[in-house]
C-alpha cells in the first residue's frame, strides 16, 4: 500500500510548524504496473506511429520526436500538473487552507485513457501560502531528488529497465508562470512567458509574435539577473525549480498554454460580450431583454444540455457559465444571434464568425499541417481588426493564442494537454475536506484519503471498459421489423445481431437520433445520422441515414434532405464526437464541437 510522507518545512512568521505531504513517484508507478490494463497501454505506446502531416497527440509533436532519450529509447513518460485550489473561495476563511497540488499522469497512456480522473495521481499536496513562504526549491526537493534518480538509473518495467522522463508541466497561467520562475503579473513590460516581447512592440502591432525562448536565452537572462542583481528581466524572477530535472527545460518549450483558461475562461468571455454589446447598442439589431429571453429558452440538445446556456451579465462585461458552458455558447452563438444581422458584411459579425472558427480549430483532438497554416492566417487576422475596431486594450490571452499554430507543432493538438480534466481531480480532495470537517494539518487529511481511495481503485482493473452500456438497452435484431434497405446492411455481417438503445464508448454517449461526420465531397461534410446501433459481443457498428451539410459560412453546416443508407464501424469514424441537429431557420443545422483534418481537404 503506498505511504505518504511527512515532509517538516520550518517555522512560519508566527512559530507555527509546517508540513507538506508527499507520495512516492516510483512506488506509484510500481503499483500501476501491476494493472495488466495499465501494462498494455504501456507496450501500445512503443509501438505508436504519427500519421504523415497530421498531430493526434502530444507525441507527435517536436518536444517527444526530437527528445534526445524518448526518439532512441523506450521510456515510462509523465506529464506533471500542479494547481491550487480553495474549499470554501467565498468564506472568511478563504485562502487559509488553500492547497496547491502537484499530480502526475502516464504519458504512454492513449488520450481517452488519460482523460479518466483515476489515472491522475497525486505526487505532493502543501498549502499555498507554506509554497510560497519557503520557496518551491525547498517544498519540492523530494519530488526533484527523486525524478532525477528515476531518470538516471530508471524504473523496472516487465523485467526491463526504462528511464521516467518529465514531458510536460500543464497548469493554468499564474500557476505556469509561478512554477516557471516568471513574473506573475501579467500587465508588466515583458508579459509573456514564450517569447520575449514588450507591451511596446505589441501596441504596434498586435498580432506579432517574437521566436520562441529557448533554453540558451532563459539561461543567460538567469545568469545576468544574478551578475547585475537584479529581481526581475525580461519577465524572469530567476532559475526556474523545473530546470533541475533531467532533459527537462521550462522552454524547451516544456510548459504548454491552457486553451480553456485563455479562450473559454479568457477572451471568449470577453469578446463575446463585447459583441454583443456592439449588435445592441451600437448597431440596435436587437435589444438586452429579448436576447436574454432567447438564451433563456434556448433548447440545447444532446450532449450539449450537460451544460445549460447562462442568462446575460447585465452590462455586458464577459459571458456567464464556467468553462464548459462559455464552449457551449460559443458553439450556439450563430441560433441564439444569426437571424437578427442585417449585414452579413459587418466586420464584428465577421469577427464572432471567425473566433468561433479559430475554436473549432484549436479544440480539435487532431489537426493537419495545413489546418496549422490556416489557424495562423486566422488568428493573426482576428487580433489585428480586434484591435482595430475596439479602443479596448486587448488582453495579454490575444498574444497567447498567437503563438497556437507554432506551438501545435511543439506540443501536438493543446486539447491534449490542456487542465480542465486534471481540474477534475480536485472534486475528490474538495469533497475528501468537507465530509472530514476538520482542517487541522488539511493536507496530511487529504493524502491519506487519497492513499486509501488509491488501494480501493486498484483493488480492480484501473481503467474503465471502453465499450458500456446496460443490459436492458440491448435486445436482439428482429428482421422483420426493419426496412428493406436496411435489412441489406444487416446481412453484410450477421455477428452483429444485437441492438442497442444507447452506448457510451471512453465515455462519449451515442444515442440513435445524434449525428456523427463521416467525410467530405465537393466541399461540403458527409454526415450520418444514427438509426440503429449495432454490437456484436466485442465491437459496434452505426446503420446511418448518409446526407451532404453544406457551409452556411454563418457558423454552422444545413443538412440537405436527401441521403443514402449505409454502415460504418465505430472505431472507423473519422471523428468521435455526435452530434445534434437544431432547427434552424427551416432546415436541419449542425454547429461542430471541434474540425477534423477532412474538413480542409
Amino acid at each position: 500500500m503506498l505511504q505518504a510522507e511527512e515532509i517538516s518545512l520550518g517555522r512560519d512568521d508566527s512559530g507555527r510548524q509546517k508540513y507538506a505531504h508527499y507520495i512516492s513517484v516510483k512506488d506509484t508507478l510500481l503499483r500501476m504496473f501491476n494493472d495488466a490494463s495499465v501494462q498494455n497501454q504501456i507496450e501500445d505506446s512503443f509501438q505508436r506511429e504519427s500519421k504523415p502531416n497530421i498531430f493526434q497527440d502530444f507525441s507527435d509533436g517536436s518536444v517527444i520526436k526530437d527528445h534526445p532519450i524518448i526518439k532512441n529509447v523506450k521510456c515510462i513518460q509523465i506529464i506533471l500538473f500542479q494547481d491550487a485550489y480553495e474549499f470554501f473561495p467565498l468564506s472568511p476563511t478563504a485562502g487559509t487552507y488553500k492547497c496547491v497540488g502537484f499530480y502526475f499522469v502516464l504519458g504512454n497512456m492513449d488520450p481517452n485513457s488519460r482523460s479518466q480522473v483515476d489515472v491522475i495521481q497525486l505526487i505532493e499536496i502543501v498549502k499555498e501560502k507554506d509554497l510560497k513562504y519557503f520557496g518551491t526549491e525547498y517544498c519540492l526537493k523530494k519530488l526533484l531528488d527523486e525524478l532525477k534518480v528515476l531518470a538516471e538509473t530508471g524504473i523496472m518495467f516487465k523485467g526491463e529497465t526504462l528511464p521516467v522522463i518529465v514531458t510536460h508541466m500543464c497548469g493554468d497561467n499564474l500557476g505556469q508562470n509561478f512554477i516557471g520562475s516568471y513574473v506573475e503579473c501579467f500587465n508588466t513590460y515583458y508579459f509573456c512567458r514564450f517569447c520575449e516581447i514588450t507591451r511596446a512592440q505589441i501596441k504596434k502591432d498586435p498580432s506579432r509574435t517574437n521566436p520562441l525562448r529557448t533554453p540558451e536565452d532563459y539561461d543567460k537572462t538567469v545568469r545576468e539577473l544574478e551578475l547585475e542583481n537584479k529581481k526581475i528581466k525580461k519577465g524572469i524572477k530567476g532559475n526556474s525549480v523545473l530546470n533541475e530535472i533531467p532533459f527537462f527545460h521550462v522552454c524547451n518549450p516544456g510548459q504548454p498554454p491552457c486553451i480553456a483558461h485563455d479562450i473559454l475562461e479568457g477572451i471568449g468571455k470577453k469578446d463575446f460580450a463585447l459583441y454583443l454589446k456592439y449588435f445592441i447598442e451600437v448597431r440596435g439589431w436587437i435589444d438586452f431583454v429579448t436576447l436574454d429571453k432567447k438564451i433563456k429558452n434556448f433548447k440545447c440538445l444532446g450532449r450539449d444540455a450537460a451544460d445549460s446556456l447562462a442568462p446575460l451579465d447585465i452590462d455586458l462585461r464577459k459571458i456567464r457559465g464556467h468553462a464548459s458552458e462559455v464552449w457551449v455558447f460559443i458553439r450556439m452563438f450563430p441560433f441564439l444571434i444569426g437571424e437578427y444581422i442585417q449585414d452579413q458584411d459587418d466586420q464584428v459579425w465577421q469577427l464572432c464568425l471567425k473566433l468561433k472558427l479559430i475554436c473549432e480549430y484549436v479544440f480539435a483532438p487532431q489537426i493537419s499541417t495545413k489546418q496549422i497554416v490556416k489557424l495562423k492566417e486566422l488568428i493573426g487576422s482576428y487580433v489585428s481588426v480586434r484591435s482595430a475596431l475596439f479602443s479596448k486594450e486587448l488582453q495579454p490571452k490575444h498574444h497567447l493564442i498567437c503563438h497556437y499554430p507554432e506551438l501545435i507543432t511543439y506540443f501536438g493538438p493543446l486539447i491534449r494537454l490542456w487542465t480542465l480534466r486534471f481540474e477534475a481531480r480536485h472534486m475528490f480532495f474538495k469533497n475528501a475536506a468537507k465530509s472530514a470537517n476538520n482542517f487541522i494539518n488539511i493536507t496530511k487529511t487529504l493524502a491519506n484519503k487519497y492513499v486509501l481511495n488509491f488501494a480501493y481503485k486498484f483493488s480492480g482493473s484501473l481503467l474503465s471498459t471502453p465499450i458500456s452500456f446496460r443490459q436492458a438497452d440491448a435486445s436482439i435484431i428482429v428482421m422483420d421489423q426493419i426496412v428493406p434497405d436496411i435489412v441489406k446492411l444487416l446481412r453484410e455481417d450477421l455477428n452483429f445481431n444485437q441492438t442497442l438503445q444507447s452506448v457510451s464508448v471512453h465515455g462519449t454517449l451515442y444515442t440513435p437520433g445524434l449525428w456523427v461526420l463521416l467525410g467530405s465531397e465537393r466541399k461540403n461534410l458527409l454526415v450520418g445520422e444514427i438509426v440503429l446501433i449495432l454490437y456484436n459481443g466485442s465491437g459496434l457498428k452505426f446503420l446511418v441515414k448518409v446526407h451532404q451539410a453544406t457551409n452556411s459560412f454563418k457558423g454552422y453546416y444545413c443538412i440537405l434532405e436527401d441521403y443514402d443508407y449505409a454502415s460504418v464501424l465505430q472505431d472507423k469514424l473519422e471523428d468521435f464526437y455526435p452530434l445534434s441537429a437544431y432547427q434552424y431557420q427551416g432546415h436541419q443545422c449542425l454547429t461542430l464541437k471541434h474540425s477534423s483534418p477532412f474538413v480542409d481537404q
